[in-house]
């Protein structure tokens, strides 16, 4: 696969050469540099996805999707900010049975890196999902943001002022965090009945 392996370098080089911190590619031009003798669409993503899957499989974490229904049943805002792909929801739909705006999220607060064309930590997503959030009443302080990267998640959330919370349940939230504020999150856990637990002991103003 050295090509490609190849072509997304080329590609995130060329959007860094441009400015863009942080670039991200439609996976599906990859595809289509690679093997360029496949003409159908549907073909190309039927390829990607097989060769996600086999190189990084997705699982859903135990009591997520219990977790997200109490959210939505307190008429919570709910919304995504994901280094994701066009297999993404697709994926998500095969293990939840639904996809982004059929489980609750917002899709004015759903920011997925191949559209938006820059992955985290860069700030965009959270920028515009902050305009959005502040359209609704919430100001920096009542924003959580979720995430299993320090550098990635939590860093670029404290950043605007946002609650944090770090799921610590794989190896990458388990790395060194050193002594820097940003990578320190308000509330880490390893079970989603933890972080419900510690959302409704929030005190919140009438």
């Amino acid at each position: 696969m050295t090509r490609y392996h190849t072509a997304i370098k080329k590609r995130r080089r060329a959007k860094s050469e441009e400015g863009v911190q942080y670039p991200e590619i439609d996976i599906r031009e990859v595809w289509q540099e690679v093997f360029p003798e496949i003409q159908g669409m549907a073909e190309l993503e039927r390829l990607a996805e097989i060769y996600e899957q086999s190189t990084n499989p997705v699982w859903a974490v135990p009591d997520s999707r219990s977790f997200v229904r109490a959210l939505r049943e307190e008429s919570i805002h709910l919304g995504v900010i994901s280094n994701a792909q066009f297999y993404t929801e697709r994926f998500m739909e095969r293990i939840w049975g639904d996809g982004f705006s059929g489980l609750g999220f917002d899709t004015k607060l759903t920011k997925l890196s191949f559209e938006e064309g820059v992955s985290k930590p860069n700030d965009h997503s959270f920028g515009l999902c902050q305009v959005e959030c502040g359209e609704r009443g919430l100001n920096a302080s009542e924003i959580l943001f979720v995430g299993n990267d320090p550098v990635k998640d939590i860093a670029p959330a404290r950043s605007r002022g946002w609650m944090t919370a770090l799921y610590v349940g794989d190896e990458r939230s388990l790395r060194s965090r050193g002594e820097d504020p940003l990578l320190q999150p308000d509330c880490q856990f390893s079970q989603y009945s933890e972080l419900k637990k510690w959302i409704f002991d929030l005190p919140y103003e009438s």
